[in-house]
């Protein structure tokens, strides 16, 4: 039964005129991005990059997705620019950015963004269904990092100087972007809580987190608001937003990395109190998480191996956490992003069994996929 589900969705993005196939990914499990093949060093030069999909629970590896490296939907990053590939699900959809070049290009973060697009790939995680936005004024010789999506519009983070920097938002399928605000243009990551998008950044000494506009913007001229009682000047590659406490409307537990640790913050009568950290014992620069009963899992990663916790303390309170499992990165390879999938909701479930009569058709897949165990 899942597989016609999956097999009617997939039909029917594609007779939208979807432009490719991804992945699905399984609720409950999360999703890695790793740079690298294993066969050789890494360099600041076009690599390749790898989804991994692994266990919630324990870790282990479900299924890699490799991107083409040539071709019409090629995706490659930085081997050595550890602030790219903050990938984000969102609304169903997986966004991952990267550059639309061969891999070999030496120095690409360098590379114009007319010579080289800044490329944003949008996968639907239950359908499979990808699209490729390729962006000619976006973060011109310098990194894009990550973006998120709902499907249709996108939010993008990186940095540059100018016009071409900052949180940047397009529409799918989209060649140009537009700058959303000049509060702060050195952006490390974007995420959505609440039907508001936030941002990450290291520029200036205003807090590191921060809201953007009012809800979702699209057009220029936004302010970026810190969040109170988050630190200035500290270096927060990532973060993501929860919802523990009933009484307290909202979103009200924030969670964010900053150098090797992993912060804990309650939302206490307007602002944001530090319960307390985890130690990684190496930087931490991607950050993920799906409430569950109350609770959170969660998963963290340094460039050389990716873990997995359950919190085992409430709002407000001393921060702790259960290690779930740890997973290393092989060889000429490193992690750059993690991305949680939740499960599905019953009205989730309820839309993808309405699509069932559309299943007698035939639909196509993308090339075979490899599979590394690490």
């Amino acid at each position: 039964m899942k597989k016609l589900l999956v097999l009617a969705s997939l039909l029917t993005a594609l007779l939208a005129g979807q432009a490719d196939a991804g992945i699905t990914i399984s609720g409950g499990n999360v999703v890695v991005m790793r740079v690298g093949a294993g066969s050789t060093a890494l360099t600041n030069a076009s690599t390749a990059m790898f989804l991994e999909e692994r266990s919630g629970s324990t870790g282990s590896l479900v299924q890699t997705f490799a991107f083409d490296t040539t071709g019409a939907n090629r995706l490659t990053m930085s081997g050595t620019a550890t602030s790219e590939g903050k990938i984000k699900w969102y609304n169903g959809n997986l966004a991952v950015t990267g550059y639309d070049s061969n891999a070999g290009v030496a120095a690409i973060n360098g590379t114009t963004s007319i010579s080289v697009n800044r490329s944003i790939a949008v996968i639907n995680t239950d359908t499979a269904a990808m699209t490729f936005t390729r962006l000619n004024d976006a973060y011109s010789a310098n990194n894009i990092r990550g973006a998120i999506s709902d499907g249709t519009n996108i939010w993008t983070s990186g940095t540059a100087t100018g016009a071409s920097s900052g949180v940047r938002h397009a529409t799918v399928g989209a060649t140009t972007s537009t700058q959303l605000s000049t509060t702060a243009t050195n952006i490390r990551t974007v995420n959505i809580a609440d039907g508001q998008l936030f941002a990450s950044h290291n520029s200036g000494a205003s807090n590191r987190i921060m809201q953007v506009g009012v809800g979702l913007p699209t057009t220029a001229g936004n302010t970026m608001t810190g969040l109170a009682g988050i630190p200035n000047n500290t270096s927060n590659y990532d973060f993501f937003l929860a919802d523990l406490d009933n009484a307290v409307a909202g979103s009200d537990t924030l969670f964010t990395t900053r150098g090797n640790f992993i912060d804990k913050y309650s939302l206490v009568s307007g602002t944001w109190n530090l319960n307390g950290s985890i130690d990684l014992g190496a930087e931490t620069f991607g950050l993920s998480g799906i409430e569950q009963g109350g609770s959170v899992r969660f998963f963290a990663n340094t460039a050389g191996f990716v873990r997995g916790y359950d919190l085992t303390s409430a709002w407000n309170t001393s921060f702790t956490a259960t290690q779930l499992w740890t997973v290393n990165a092989g060889s000429n390879t490193a992690f750059r992003g993690v991305a949680a999938v939740p499960e599905p909701s019953s009205m989730a479930l309820l839309g993808l069994v309405g699509l069932g009569g559309f299943a007698f058709r035939r639909f196509r897949t993308k090339k075979a996929q490899g599979t590394q165990t690490l």
